[in-house]
């Protein structure tokens, strides 16, 4: 694999789940990602609580974060306030806890999983980081699916789908580049397959199976209508009225109570039940997937790729599916068409599982087929050179980004207000970086709302690294603007940089370097965290300094408006008039005369 640059890159992985009982296929995925990448660059997970996922990640010696971020399911399944709900996202403090938790961080490259995990996306943007979002499901299609497909766009560099089925929503050239597909896979060494059989003969002696009994197993992390468990039960129902020796696995959490309870009241009431066996969640498939003689996955949803029927070819099971997103997509690459049927046909299902049956040569030869294709269309080889593409693109970014920022100058000074027409936020522009203002209570506090905001675009934001959050939160020194006028009790009014504050001498130095309304109020123990420096000189007759938006000092000079130069030529013969009388009086007295009304008019003429 190629690296992005001569040193170890550093990426950010968000997860948007971290269940704390089992783990989801999404899950697994992002920490195979997250392995694949690791000898090759420095990878931190990131995970909102702790669970099976942190846990397997720091036993890989996988850097783990914990840092809660909420999920959004309506970019999953959209409707028309998407937006809205985004917008108030954008406007919570975690918003700004992620932006500083990347700004700390620092990463060349943040990747967010599944759709509902938008917030870290809009974060590491904001940031100016190069941002991938991985879709491992299929988004509802409904009246607004376009909007997810906006929102997606938004906040991402790149698009990477685990299937082809993924891609539906985003079809057309403005997605083609941004498009990469990356097929799940998994690594050999860690399902153990030397100790298959020992695991199926004790996973059987464990539920009560005989070794001589044909098993059709039925698994899913988590157990929901969409899963279509009740239309394995009726599959299994109508095959075990014909068939003496055969038993029925599901394997699974119920994350829907009241389905699940359905589900086993069919169960009960079939006649049957003494046939059925249900294992809650197993955490190494190893020791599942060899008790079964046949897998169904009955999904009712498109399904962004299908782990467990991938899974179920791995172990050299035959599969039999509904042809639901990614598990056509499946059979189609390993050749499984025939055993694929129409979504919610579950007398189809039980005929392909009867075929299977009644013909143990044709179940023996289509397992050990599907133990040999899986591999050549997902195995880790064929992954690492789709994640070498992907790297690719990655790599060619970063250098371009790189080398435009250093050859070209910044779009706004320091001291600016910037926005982005994508975010809320607005940014204060200081020594280079971009520093997030984080409430509108603060944007008020330190009277920015007195300075002009200008909008620019996404580009120009992301030339400026991201600085630290400007809050009230202590210490005050370093979460307040660099640049300010400030006072406490007193009547004295300081000008803060570098960490220093600078007494005004006079109202007028005051007025000559700043906006009088624009200075905040501070209670005594803030000053105190600033250094004593030397007053505020008074203003030159030649340079008039201002205070612009952040309000560090900036000579102007040269061109003016005419308003002001105006001003000047005004201030500037009041100043000659009063040194031309002080030099009048001066030599009057030299001469022991007194200055008069009629020897200055007489003088003047």
């Amino acid at each position: 694999m190629s690296r992005m640059s001569a040193a170890h890159s550093k990426v950010m992985l968000f997860s948007h789940i971290c269940n704390a009982e089992h783990i989801t296929g999404a899950e697994k995925l992002l920490l195979f990602f997250a392995q694949e990448l690791r000898p090759h660059h420095e990878v931190a997970l990131v995970v909102p609580t702790e669970g099976v996922l942190s846990a397997q990640a720091r036993s890989m010696g996988l850097t783990v974060i914990v840092h809660h971020y909420p999920v959004l399911w309506e970019v999953y399944d959209p409707g028309p306030g998407l937006f809205e709900a985004m917008d108030r996202l954008l406007h919570e403090p975690v918003f700004f806890s992620l932006m500083e938790l990347i700004r700390t961080y620092q990463p060349d490259l943040a990747i967010v999983n599944t759709s509902v995990n938008p917030l870290p996306a809009a974060a590491a943007k904001a940031a100016g980081i190069p941002t991938a979002w991985m879709l491992t499901e299929v988004i509802t299609q409904n009246a607004h699916s376009s909007l997810s497909a906006l929102l997606i766009d938004r906040y991402s560099d790149w698009i990477i789908g685990i299937s082809q089925a993924v891609f539906w929503l985003f079809q057309g050239s403005i997605f083609q580049d941004k498009k990469v597909l990356l097929y799940p896979s998994w690594h050999e060494d860690t399902l153990d397959p030397g100790h298959w059989p020992a695991h199926r003969q004790s996973k059987r002696a464990m539920l009560g199976i005989g070794m001589d009994r044909t098993v059709v197993g039925y698994i899913s992390s988590d157990i929901y209508p969409n899963k279509g468990l009740d239309h394995f039960i009726r599959m299994a129902v109508h095959l075990g009225t014909k068939y003496d020796r055969l038993s029925f696995l599901i394997a699974g959490k119920p994350t829907d109570t009241d389905y699940y309870q359905s589900c086993l009241r069919s169960i009960q009431s079939s006649g049957l039940a003494s046939r059925f066996h249900h294992v809650r969640f197993e955490k190494s498939i190893q020791q599942l997937y060899p008790a079964m003689d046949i897998v169904v996955i009955p999904s009712l949803i498109g399904e962004g790729f299908g782990m467990t029927a991938m899974e179920g070819l791995i172990f050299g099971k035959p599969v039999v599916t509904y042809r639901s997103g990614g598990l056509q997509e499946i059979a189609q690459l390993t050749g499984n068409d025939r055993y694929v049927v129409p979504t919610g046909d579950i007398l189809g299902l039980a005929g392909k599982v009867e075929t299977l049956l009644r013909s143990p040569s044709e179940a023996s030869e289509t397992g050990g087929r599907n133990f040999t294709a899986v591999r050549e269309a997902f195995g880790v080889g064929a992954y690492r050179i789709r994640l070498h593409h992907f790297w690719q693109k990655v790599a060619s970014h970063l250098i371009r980004v790189r080398t435009e920022h250093m050859l070209s100058p910044k779009p706004f000074p320091d001291g600016f207000l910037v926005k982005s027409r994508s975010y809320p936020t607005v940014f204060l522009l200081e020594h280079g970086h971009k520093r997030p203002v984080d409430t509108g209570e603060t944007f008020r506090y330190y009277k920015l709302h007195l300075a002009p905001i200008t909008e620019g675009t996404d580009a120009e934001l992301s030339r400026y690294p991201l600085g630290r959050q400007i809050s009230m939160s202590a210490p005050f020194r370093l979460h307040s603007p660099s640049v300010m006028l400030m006072k406490g009790s007193g009547t004295t009014v300081y000008l803060t940089a570098l960490g220093m504050k600078r007494p005004f001498p006079s109202g007028e130095a005051l007025r000559a370097y700043g906006d009088p309304e624009r200075i905040v109020d501070l209670p005594n123990e803030f000053l105190g965290e600033y250094t004593d420096g030397e007053p505020m000189p008074e203003p030159a007759a030649h340079v008039h300094p201002v205070l612009p938006h952040d309000g560090s000092i900036r000579a102007r000079r040269g061109r003016v408006r005419k308003s002001t130069l105006g001003k000047r030529k005004r201030r500037g013969k009041l100043r000659l008039k009063r040194e031309n009388r002080r030099k009048n009086r001066r030599s009057l007295r030299r001469r022991g005369l007194r200055a008069t009304r009629t020897l200055k008019r007489r003088k003047r003429n």
